[in-house]
Parts: structure tokens; C-alpha cells; sequence
């Protein structure tokens, strides 16, 4: 995605998740989001953003910036 773009994490789980970077300092973090929340963030820099789900570490995923 371009330099610029945001992202919108959407939980559609019956149980809270978060999207969470993994650099620190944190690049974004949404806090814990129930049903049917939403979270967006903006990258405003080119990069590799690893994140997870502090709630359940093992859910991860990553956006990539161009």
C-alpha cells in the first residue's frame, strides 16, 4: 500500500483482539476491541509494520508500506 493509506482493523469475533505493533516504541496500538469495533491508523512512512494480538500473541500479521 502507499504511503498515506489507513488501515481499518474490523473484530468480527465474539471476543475482544487488538492490533498491536510490535516496534518499540509502538507504532500503533488499538486497544482491546469488542464486537463489531473498528480501529484505523495512517502510515505515513514507507516500512514493514509487524503486529499481533496482545490479548492472543499468536494472532500476528503485518502491513507493508511503499
Amino acid at each position: 500500500m502507499p504511503v498515506g493509506a489507513e488501515v481499518t482493523w474490523v473484530n468480527h469475533d465474539d471476543v475482544p483482539h487488538t492490533a498491536t505493533s510490535t516496534a518499540k516504541p509502538k507504532a500503533f496500538d488499538s486497544g482491546a476491541l469488542d464486537t463489531d469495533q473498528k480501529y484505523s491508523h495512517v502510515f505515513t512512512a514507507a516500512g514493514q509494520y509487524e503486529y499481533f494480538c496482545a490479548v492472543h500473541p499468536k494472532m500476528t500479521g503485518r502491513v507493508i508500506v511503499k
